[in-house]
């Protein structure tokens, strides 16, 4: 029975001691900036004072400020003296195939999720492009959009610029 209660207190008392080390995980606040093109998520990072750096690259069908962020983290290197060094560096991993497959194009079938999102995103923007009312009580979503997406036509641009809140 002793040992049963000391062996309870004994994984209490570390897991105690693990959390309190920092085991408990990262709590992320970092943006979510997959589905970005590089050149988007790169400005982004710009402007908060960091600096983008490619870790890896799929596919060559695009220009690199083309391809699509799949994934994008913050790097965690350390120093000799165990500090945190390049604070502000942010990896990226790059799929530069097209968005959605075309004749003699690499890139996600239309029938995929990651296709299926693209082509939809795409229909929604053609139609703005056509008639930017559209866009009408849903001005912040459509500037969204627009800002992390390729294809929006100057004309809409002007259009969610002059109706912006």
């Amino acid at each position: 029975m002793n040992r049963l209660v000391l062996s309870v207190i004994s994984a209490v008392f570390t897991a105690v001691l693990v959390i309190g080390l920092g085991g408990t995980g990262v709590a992320s606040a970092a943006p979510n900036l997959t589905g970005l093109t590089f050149g988007k998520a790169s400005e982004k990072i710009q402007g908060w004072g960091g600096t983008a750096v490619i870790s890896s690259v799929v596919g060559s069908q695009l220009a690199t400020d083309d391809c699509i962020v799949t994934d994008a983290r913050e790097s965690i290197t350390l120093d000799s003296s165990g500090r945190s060094a390049h604070r502000g560096r942010w990896l990226f991993d790059l799929n530069c195939n097209a968005a959605v497959a075309g004749p003699g194009k690499p890139g996600n079938s239309a029938a995929s999720p990651d296709g299926a999102k693209a082509k939809k995103i795409e229909g929604w923007i053609a139609s703005w492009n056509k008639k930017p009312a559209y866009c009408d009580g849903h001005i912040a979503y459509c500037q969204r959009y627009c800002d992390n997406y390729d294809g929006c036509s100057d004309e809409l641009k002007q259009y969610l610029a002059a109706n912006a809140a």
